[in-house]
């Protein structure tokens, strides 16, 4: 698997892999976790083993901030990438399970075919994504408003993926 990162709240450019940063976990608009330290390229800082852990170990363990990323239905992934089947919003893999249930295959073409045949869910959420991560370079971060700072903006994926050299200004 290939680095992630985000783009940056402030200065809109992506936090890489060696830079300070400041990574804040938001869940509905609300603030739930902070951290400051350098970002690792994979959504970690390396000074904060609890900001973001490995996956659970354990099946009833879940992983909070990947369940705000990721799976709640105001969750920047979610919001993106959602389709609505037979009335009800899901991600492709809860949508492989009903269909399946359906009496569609699992991965045929006729499954792919009905899946792009959807409607986004992103047609009818009318709100911006209220969970997930927040980034900032930590230099952006501590030269920002209270009032920006305030806002819970969930930060965009970097289509780059944390890719280049750690820059200057950020370390």
């Amino acid at each position: 698997m290939g680095m992630f990162s985000y783009l940056c709240n402030k200065c809109g450019l992506s936090v890489r892999g060696g830079e300070q940063a400041v990574l804040r976990h938001i869940r509905h608009g609300q603030l739930v976790g902070e951290a400051r330290g350098t970002y690792d390229g994979y959504g970690r800082l390396e000074e904060d083993a609890l900001y973001r852990r490995e996956f659970p170990k354990h099946p009833n363990d879940v992983d909070q901030l990947f369940h705000s990323e990721f799976e709640l239905r105001d969750s920047i992934w979610f919001v993106s990438t959602a389709r609505i089947y037979r009335g009800e919003p899901m991600t492709w893999i809860k949508y492989r399970t009903a269909a399946g249930a359906n009496g569609v295959g699992d991965l045929s073409p006729q499954m792919y075919a009905e899946w792009e045949g959807l409607p986004l869910y992103s047609e009818v959420y009318t709100d911006f994504p209220r969970s997930g991560i927040e980034a900032w370079h930590a230099y952006c971060f501590d030269h920002a408003s209270d009032e920006a700072k305030n806002q819970h903006h969930i930060s965009v994926f970097d289509p780059n993926q944390s890719w280049g050299k750690p820059r200057k200004k950020y370390l």
